[in-house]
């Protein structure tokens, strides 16, 4: 996000009531080019950095969200844009994907080129099951053809395409299959501190529980 932007974006309309929002909740604080985490205000913290901001600063935010005349929609997604400010000071806390599943989620895949190889997975799944949905209604209207006039060529026709239609259902099943291994594994090799530690690249001590 961009607070200081004017023009309003229809797929960010939290974008330009930012600036004006920054000013209400951290009237000390210089509005920042930039507000950028990871999506969606999931996040895990330490009791005691939590309990470091005093009672009365939560108090402070619980009221403006009560007392603004933002929507409940445009006002969440604005605090899901400032959570890593109120808790780290910095305005942008991007750590990389395969890390913040792991060290944030406990879904540890092994490394960056591991977790690029299940995302790629996932996407080529999501590609063929897009691919799927045209055939199903290229293949039912030719069947609805078949219904009133049968000829060699059509029947060949249909013939091909249920092949086709078997081959990425196959293909299919196989990318589900390997993706629900591969996550399956990565959340057990999450359960363990140590490996999340070692792919977040945090210094581990035996005996360590995060």
């Amino acid at each position: 996000m961009h607070p200081g932007v004017i023009e309003e974006d229809i797929s960010k309309q939290e974008e330009t009531m930012l600036a004006r929002s920054w000013s209400e909740l951290f009237p000390f604080d210089p509005i920042p080019n930039v507000l950028a985490q990871p999506c969606c205000a999931q996040f895990a913290i330490s009791r005691d950095r939590i309990r470091s901001i005093p009672l009365a600063t939560y108090v402070f935010y619980r009221d403006w969200l009560l007392r603004t005349p933002l929507s409940d929609y445009i006002s969440g997604r604005i605090w899901e844009y400032i959570w890593q400010f109120v808790f780290t000071g910095k305005n942008v806390v991007c750590p990389k994907e395969h890390i913040c599943y792991c060290d944030g989620f406990g879904v540890c895949f092994g490394g960056e080129d591991e977790y690029n190889a299940f995302y790629e997975k996932q996407l080529e799944k999501l590609r063929l099951e897009e691919e799927l949905r045209a055939w199903r209604e290229n293949y039912y209207k030719l069947s609805e053809m078949s219904e009133d006039s049968t000829t060699q060529e059509l029947e060949k026709e249909l013939q091909v395409e249920a092949e086709k239609g078997a081959e990425l259902d196959r293909r299919i099943s196989g990318l589900q299959s390997w993706c629900e291994e591969r996550k399956a594994s990565a959340k057990e090799r999450g359960d363990i501190a140590m490996y999340r530690a070692q792919e977040a690249g945090r210094p581990w001590r035996d005996g360590d529980g995060f």
